[in-house]
């Protein structure tokens, strides 16, 4: 096991470690424009003796994001369990799309396979831009409901959609299932039509989509060109396993040292590094025999997960109409 701290090579000096259980970054508009990605690594040497003001835990759609939004003022290393998306077609070409969510292993596959506590057989991303890297690429904002329920500013919120949509969101050209697909719910009742809409509302409408007009894939990974690569490193195929917490003397300050981490096995997850660092609800934690370091509820709890369902379009079915699909899930 490597670790990441002021006391154990390699070092790394951080004031504050950030975990991805964050649902939402309000990111500032101002940052710097098209600079290109920053420089990745899966050496450690290339890190040691590196000195960072942020350790972000997670490259996925809030880590890439955060990170980029601090590299604006700040120094960052941004840790990943996975690999690069950018030299992988089954994740970037559409026309491959689907193939990573059945080419899957325990360690190495850019899509991780679980079962949830329910049952329910699912995937997640295990490669930088996380699981916008294996889904259908459908994009549509959150429900005014859901924001003002999470006490977020409505206009900070708006500005982080358009920053995220410039990017990395595009208006899709329907395929003939889709069409069909579209008229189906119409028919069932599904009202109104909206049309073309990133907007969560009520009836039938067409969302955005992260495949560009070329049929390439872009994941929250491109948000990390919008940053500043002087002040981004990004460690890939890099498991942290808990994060080093250090008490003063008096014993009435906690702070946050680093991380201790491994050659990735892809088993964890945010919650789960802040629960093994004895970050969680105190019952929880003295059920597993984890000494708490900080009391702190909620950790863990709230996960949900979009079950793994697939649908399949029959295009030319032999004794129903041409060109109209039907449709299974």
């Amino acid at each position: 096991m490597e670790t990441l701290n002021m006391k154990f090579p390699p070092t790394v000096h951080s004031r504050k470690v950030l975990t991805t259980f964050i649902w939402l970054l309000l990111l500032n508009l101002s940052l710097h424009q098209g600079n290109g990605l920053p420089y990745m690594t899966s050496d450690v040497q290339k890190v040691s003796g590196k000195s960072f003001d942020y350790i972000i835990v997670g490259g996925g759609t809030v880590g890439c994001p955060l990170a980029t939004t601090l590299s604006e003022k700040f120094t960052v290393l941004l840790v990943e369990r996975g690999g690069t998306p950018y030299d992988d077609p089954l994740v970037i070409e559409k026309k491959k799309y689907g193939f990573s969510l059945i080419q899957t292993d325990e360690f190495s596959s850019v899509a991780q396979s679980f079962i949830s506590k329910d049952g329910v057989s699912n995937l997640r991303g295990r490669v930088l831009g996380g699981s916008s890297a294996i889904n259908g690429g459908f994009y549509s904002r959150a429900s005014e409901d859901f924001v003002k329920k999470a006490g977020w500013d409505d206009e900070l919120v708006n500005e982080a959609y358009r920053w995220v949509e410039s990017r990395v969101v595009f208006t899709p050209q329907l395929t003939p299932w889709q069409t069909v697909a579209k008229f189906g719910f119409l028919e069932a009742g599904i009202q109104p039509y909206n049309g073309f809409s990133l907007e969560h509302i009520e009836g039938t409408k067409v969302g955005g989509t992260v495949f560009d007009e070329r049929g390439k894939r872009h994941t929250s990974a491109d948000l990390l060109e919008a940053g500043n690569p002087k002040n981004i490193m990004v460690l890939l195929n890099t498991t942290v396993k808990n994060i080093i917490i250090d008490t003063n003397r008096k014993g009435n300050e906690t702070r946050v040292r680093g991380i201790r981490f491994i050659k990735s096995d892809g088993s964890s997850s945010s919650p789960q590094i802040l629960l093994l660092s004895g970050i969680g609800p105190h019952e929880h934690l003295k059920k597993f025999n984890i000494s708490v370091n900080v009391g702190l509820e909620g950790v863990g709890d709230g996960m949900q997960d979009n079950p793994s369902i697939s649908v399949l379009a029959d295009t030319m079915p032999a004794k129903r109409q041409p060109y109209a699909p039907s449709l299974w899930a």
